[in-house]
């Protein structure tokens, strides 16, 4: 299969016991815990609870890493009904940032992400992942989920701001 939208954070994500869905830990009243909660349904591939975590009001829009954009969101689910169908794809993450203000959110995230192509073969990439989460209703959801391939780093350095091409002054 090939690369789709995606995630898993090691370092935020719900260490849940093996039979706890993502679904059982309610509803996240927080920024932090509704990342925490979208992340952990993905690494489950959880479509119900992920589904609960994006916009639904015809505000979502997707960027995949081949530049792919949608915006319906009958696709985005269907794309994400097949993606997580998928066993072979595992993937990790490392959070780089967060900004939060009273409405609005997002996580920018690096992603390492492993699959096989259409040839069996294994395919490793990297790409940043920046969601920006809206609070609607009272509750914080995804509205807008970027994929940026990037061949910046290697998987064992770390980020810092010259790689982010952030000037020095």
């Amino acid at each position: 299969m090939g690369l789709k939208n995606g995630r898993n954070n090691p370092s935020t994500r719900n260490n849940h016991a093996p039979n706890k869905s993502p679904t059982s830990q309610g509803k996240a009243s927080t920024f932090q815990q509704a990342l925490q909660r979208h992340l952990a349904a993905v690494e489950a591939r959880d479509l119900d609870t992920f589904l609960d975590t994006i916009a639904n009001d015809g505000s979502l829009t997707l960027i995949l890493p081949n530049g792919s954009y949608l915006d319906d969101y009958q696709e985005i689910v269907e794309l994400h009904q097949e993606w997580f169908a998928d066993p072979q794809w595992r993937m990790t993450t490392e959070l780089v940032a967060t900004h939060e203000s009273a409405e609005m959110a997002s996580a920018l995230s690096l992603v390492t992400y492993e699959d096989v192509d259409e040839e069996g073969q294994p395919v490793e990439l990297q790409y940043f992942l920046n969601l920006l989460f809206a609070k609607q209703d009272n509750k914080w959801v995804v509205v807008h989920d970027q994929n940026t391939i990037t061949d910046l780093m290697d998987e064992d350095e770390d980020i810092d701001s010259d790689d982010l091409g952030e000037d020095d002054e």
